[in-house]
Order: C-alpha cells, then structure tokens, then sequence
C-alpha cells in the first residue's frame, strides 16, 4: 500500500452545525421562509449529490430552482466555514502528520465543487494531502 483516501465529512471534521446554520441563513434571505435544518437532518442526507439533495429540501420547486437554492446554500457554508473551521476530529493533525510520512493521502468526496478546497484552506492541513477529486472537479454534478 502506498497511498490512503479520505473522506472529509464525518472522516476528517464535522461541519454539519455550520453547514445547517448557513443553510438556514441563506434559505431565508433569498426566500423568507424558515427552514430549520439540523445537524440530523444533514447529516442524514451527506453523501448524496447534491442535486439529490436539493430534491428532497425543495420537493416543490423546479429542478432549475431547486439548483439554484442549493447552490445558495454551499456558498454560504464556505463563507461560513471559511470564517470558522469546522471542528476536526481528535488527533488529526497529528495522525495525518505520521500517515504522510509513509503514505501519499489523498482526499475523494461527493460534496460540491470547492467544498474540498475550502475544508483544507480552512484548517490548514493541506500540507499533508497530494491531491483531491470531488463529482464538481470532473464535471459530474
């Protein structure tokens, strides 16, 4: 083995509280309605694409509308986590710093494009990673 590939939510750092706060914020600014996601809620729905997200948060809306609320949202989750790093998981700093020795780490997630760029700018652990691929990168929304 030469290489290791992460996951980033709920592998690298838990960014459901920010993401639910800025979902919420951006919602209703563009449409006045309360939508009051959860941490559960996201977190029962990370790990889907996100046009299958936008399906089940905005059932009654366009496909094109329901992009373009949750495109919304993203951008407010990385202006979110951006200002704040979302909490990491214990030690990872640490753990990452030893695996690099050995291994090339790698990132590879489903979230949206840019998610992963603003998770490493976030917390500054880019250092340790040797690339990252993401359904956005590859045209594969």
């Amino acid at each position: 083995m030469d290489s290791i590939i992460f996951d980033v939510d709920g592998t690298l750092w838990d960014s459901t509280a920010a993401c639910a706060q800025a979902w919420n914020e951006a919602i209703l600014r563009e449409t006045g309605k309360s939508m009051n996601f959860t941490e559960h809620t996201l977190k029962s729905l990370f790990g889907r694409l996100l046009p299958d997200i936008a399906k089940v948060i905005f059932p009654d809306c366009t496909t094109e509308r329901q992009l373009y609320l949750i495109d919304l949202c993203c951008q407010e989750e990385h202006r979110a986590l951006l200002e704040q790093c979302a909490p990491l998981y214990p030690n990872l700093e640490d753990t990452l710093q030893k695996l690099s020795e050995k291994y090339r780490l790698f990132i590879v997630s489903n979230c949206q494009l840019g998610y992963i760029e603003v998770f490493l700018q976030s917390c500054y652990l880019g250092k340790y990673f040797s690339g990252h691929l993401c359904p956005g990168d590859t045209d594969n929304v």
